[in-house]
């Protein structure tokens, strides 16, 4: 087998990869859900908004394990199952930094700042009148 051929089954493997597991937001009369590659919903058309938190580095875009979603006016984060992992009481939510690695939110509850992971859990309780980590 010759490189080109090498480099094009790997350059396909990679897009069907990558490629099926992509999600995409939907709107369907004014609210807002999540569906797979293929058009399957996995989060039906019921939230105010969904923002993916995705990040761009030299062209590259990344999109991480949890997206933020807003209900009633609040904010709270679903994970790519549609599970709510936090549930729709703050005021805000931001991602930190993708340079860390770090898989941490900034939240904003009763005006104060803290941190908690992907998973839910409180890290720093809202406490601080600034966000704790770099948010983009």
């Amino acid at each position: 087998m010759n490189i080109m051929k090498i480099i094009v089954s790997l350059a396909f493997l990679f897009f069907v990869t990558f490629s099926s597991n992509a999600q995409k937001i939907f709107e369907k009369n004014g609210k807002f859900g999540i569906q797979d590659s293929l058009g399957k919903t996995i989060v039906r058309a019921k939230y105010e908004q969904i923002d993916d938190f995705e990040f761009e580095f030299f062209g590259v875009k990344t999109v991480n394990a949890v997206a933020r979603f807003k209900e009633k006016n609040k904010w709270g984060v679903l994970n790519t199952k549609g599970d709510e992992v936090l549930d729709p009481i703050y005021d805000n939510i931001e991602k930190i930094s993708d340079f860390s690695n770090s898989n941490l939110l900034d939240v904003q509850l009763n005006a104060k700042w803290g941190v908690y992971n992907y998973n839910g859990k409180e890290v720093v309780k809202p406490k601080y009148d600034k966000p704790i980590g770099v948010s983009f």
